[in-house]
């Protein structure tokens, strides 16, 4: 197995195959970057992210679900280990978390061109736009 490439391989023991390294960034770029926008723009199903952001106001949570940049981090965090964790060393890892967070970042800017996704419903303070 090449670990550092598009090539998958099996995980010993298991049968099941694990994704390249090359593979598994990409789909934890657009893993980051959904759930990152999720936390920070959107309303969430039933409204639940507004009544989440309303929770957390005034708390030190807050700064973490209206920042895109600072939710990215953690949420990048989170991809790095689930699709990284156990095949790199933890420094490597978190240098993954940090890439994850820049190029989520960057699928932010071309989302931000005008028209690319909708702009929610609800007029509210709590749902912050990104510009």
């Amino acid at each position: 197995m090449q670990d550092g490439g598009l090539e998958a391989g099996r995980i010993e023991g298991s049968g099941r195959r694990r994704l390249g390294t090359v593979l598994a960034l990409g789909l934890g770029t657009l893993a980051t970057w959904r759930v990152s926008r999720l936390i920070v723009a959107e309303d969430g199903p039933g409204e639940v992210l507004v009544r989440l952001r309303r929770s957390v106001d005034g708390t030190p949570l807050a700064g973490l679900m209206d920042c895109f940049a600072c939710t990215s981090v953690w949420v990048g965090a989170g991809a790095a280990v689930t699709l990284l964790g156990g095949r790199l060393r933890v420094r490597d890892v978190a240098v993954a978390a940090l890439a994850l967070s820049g190029a989520a970042m960057l699928v932010e800017r071309v989302a931000a061109e005008p028209d690319f996704l909708p702009e929610p419903e609800v007029d509210s303070r709590l749902v912050t736009l990104l510009d």
